[in-house]
């Protein structure tokens, strides 16, 4: 388990003092706060790869986060699709419990499939996350990838984890 989280993504430059706006990923609720020290992946070059936010504005969009470091649209433009990650320390207590293998034995249901099967763990890869899910009836297990656009929420008091899958992905 790494000292920093990948938490949140830019997805659009939105004022020419270099403010972005940022959504946060992989089914986590909005952890960025002012005074917060992130770092910027992938690196961009003669771009800032860290900053800390000083001012955060709500926006139709999401939420217009302003770095110390980023002062500029130019800047702001860089860093657009980047991710932003924070110390697992700066982060409130429990709040990545589920990421942290808090999701065995929970039943994962697609949207139009249903019930695939039981949670076993999360596995923390370079790229990005990939929920680990024994198949039902199968003995088999498959990957999912834990992004935003799969996963479509958690319900903790009934130990579900809903997802809307890709055509063709449980077959791989």
């Amino acid at each position: 388990m790494g000292a920093w989280v990948r938490v949140a993504e830019f997805t659009k430059a939105k004022h020419v003092k270099g403010g972005l706006v940022a959504r946060s990923v992989a089914g986590l609720p909005f952890l960025l706060e002012e005074g917060m020290h992130c770092a910027f992946v992938p690196p961009v070059i003669d771009v800032p790869r860290e900053g800390t936010i000083c001012d955060m504005r709500d926006d139709a969009k999401g939420v217009v986060v302003f770095f110390d470091t980023v002062t500029d649209a130019n800047t702001a433009d860089a860093l657009m699709g980047c991710s932003v990650l924070v110390r697992r320390a700066d982060l409130p207590e429990g709040v990545l419990e589920l990421e942290e293998g808090g999701i065995e034995g929970f039943d994962v249901i697609d949207a139009k499939c249903g019930l695939i099967g039981t949670a076993v763990s999360i596995n923390e890869m370079p790229g990005q996350h990939l929920l680990e899910v024994a198949r039902e009836g199968s003995g088999k297990t498959v990957l999912i990838p834990v992004v935003d656009e799969f996963l479509e929420g958690v319900d903790e008091a009934d130990r579900c984890i809903f997802v809307n899958l890709p055509d063709g992905l449980l077959d791989l």
